[in-house]
């Protein structure tokens, strides 16, 4: 046998050999081996978890409804500002957005705080849409608002925009000072920071003592109780019903000015 083959199964012997290289080898994969299965396996199995947020929708039809919104946040919160620079804050439940390129956030019970003239004023709903670049919200009803002077507003489906202050329904709103005066509507454009409501429709104002004026349409500044309306109009006050081209009433004198084709049909009775 050669030198070389000599050392070859010298080598061989040493690497068989009982406590040699070879056991040492064994003795390492036996646990490394099952480890690395180990890790292997749960890294499949929670694969799948991480992406299905993704994939969900696109696998299963009957689960769209559940993942299609792109972004789901709870006590969400919006910051702004008005058109005169005064801050807003929407608060919400949750609020969900379906795409990054879709401007409309749907909400679940909104709040709105804003900074009025008089003060801090809120609005509530139970669910709105929020388009962010036109800084409108349409919310459902009943929608709800008091400033810090104690006026409220209650009103049905809305339309807030946040940047101007101004809220529209094509629903019966009513707006109440503090010391009781009301104005009753069926539709109607409020500014919030003046408190001046104005309608197409049906507008009836009440006086904390009972004196009740009912008119077509009107716009109302229950600040500074006055009524205008600058088109055709009839209605009815407590000496009997009116029509005219135009129309301006001074609510502390109970002053009512008819312009142009006015009638007036005095009630038997009401006159003293």
């Amino acid at each position: 046998m050669s030198e070389a083959a000599i050392r070859e199964r010298v080598r061989k012997q040493g690497w068989a050999a009982p406590g040699g290289v070879h056991d040492g080898l064994v003795r390492i994969l036996k646990i490394a081996l099952p480890a690395a299965i180990g890790v292997l396996m749960a890294f499949l199995a929670l694969a799948p978890l991480n992406r299905g947020r993704e994939i969900s929708f696109l696998l299963d039809k009957n689960k769209v409804e559940l993942t299609r919104e792109r972004l789901r946040v709870t006590q969400a919160r919006y910051r702004g500002q008005d058109d005169r620079g005064r801050p807003f804050l929407l608060s919400a439940e949750n609020a969900a957005q379906m795409s990054g390129g879709d401007p409309v956030v749907t909400i679940q019970n909104i709040q709105a705080q804003m900074r009025l003239d008089t003060g801090l004023a809120t609005v509530t709903a139970p669910a709105a849409r929020y388009d962010l670049e036109a800084e409108t919200i349409a919310m459902s009803g009943p929608v709800r608002f008091q400033d810090a002077q104690g006026y409220r507003l209650a009103a049905g489906a809305s339309v807030l925009n946040v940047g101007s202050q101004v809220l529209t329904t094509r629903e019966p709103a009513t707006l109440v000072a503090p010391d009781g005066r009301r104005v009753e509507t069926r539709s109607a454009v409020v500014n919030l920071n003046n408190r001046r409501i104005a309608s197409d429709q049906p507008v009836l104002f009440v006086a904390p003592d009972g004196y009740r004026l009912r008119t077509s349409n009107a716009a109302v500044d229950i600040d500074q109780r006055r009524m205008v309306s600058d088109r055709p109009i009839n209605g009815q006050m407590p000496l009997g019903t009116f029509s005219a081209d135009r129309m301006q009433v001074d609510m502390n004198d109970r002053k009512v000015v008819l312009q142009g084709r006015a009638r007036l049909h005095i009630e038997q009775g009401k006159l003293k």
